[in-house]
């Protein structure tokens, strides 16, 4: 993901970037983020389809987002292969 990212024209994107709440406490730990964008990024495996982990990812999501920032999931199939254009 970080390679494919990288070759975009937001660049390379930071690695386990913490974002923090208003008490200065870690709250979320993004697997990429572009911090000046608030740009969260979180890469879900196949084992994001557990009814617990999917739980666990909405809560996630909505911390990162209560906190200001945006949180994009790419999963595996989006990094696969070339992409057709869609408008």
């Amino acid at each position: 993901m970080r390679l494919v990212l990288a070759r975009t024209k937001l660049g390379e994107p930071v690695l386990n970037h913490v974002i923090h709440n208003s008490w200065g406490q870690p709250a979320v730990w993004p697997d990429a983020a572009y911090p000046e964008h608030r740009l969260a990024l979180q890469y879900d495996g196949g084992h994001h389809s557990d009814p617990v982990q999917a739980a666990h990812d909405r809560k996630r999501k909505e911390t990162t987002e209560h906190l200001g920032w945006t949180e994009l999931r790419i999963f595996k199939d989006d990094l696969d292969g070339e992409k057709p254009f869609v408008r």
